[in-house]
């Protein structure tokens, strides 16, 4: 199992954009947001896996002023596929949570789920 915090404000995965030429493309603070949720899984001491996630993350905001959380979930996922799991298909067990605190930032579970018992990344 590997446990960690991405400090900060959660962000919600943006809608595409389209570009010049009809480029289709990812808006900066989106990517900026899923590299930096990878960076503090390798951190933790994530490796990519082929095997069942479980996936427990509580996303802390500092008022009810939020984003949509499903959104903050994707931006979550999408984070960490590559380094923790090749496609987010695999994550077959996930529980998510919002909290408020003046503090804000995600806390993250990870686990891979096996046939006897969970095994540690």
């Amino acid at each position: 199992m590997i446990e960690f915090t991405v400090p900060g404000r959660p962000k919600p995965k943006q809608r595409p954009r389209m570009g010049k030429g009809g480029n289709v493309y990812t808006p900066r603070e989106t990517k900026n947001y899923e590299r930096m949720v990878g960076w503090y899984a390798l951190q933790a001491g994530a490796k990519v896996t082929d095997k069942p996630i479980g996936l427990e993350a509580v996303f802390y905001f500092r008022d009810k002023r939020t984003p949509d959380l499903d959104n903050c979930v994707k931006a979550l996922l999408d984070g960490l596929e590559g380094v923790v799991y090749k496609n987010d298909k695999q994550v077959i067990d996930h529980k998510y949570r919002l909290e408020y605190d003046l503090n804000e930032r995600v806390e993250v579970r990870i686990r891979i789920l096996g046939e006897a018992r969970d095994e540690t990344l």
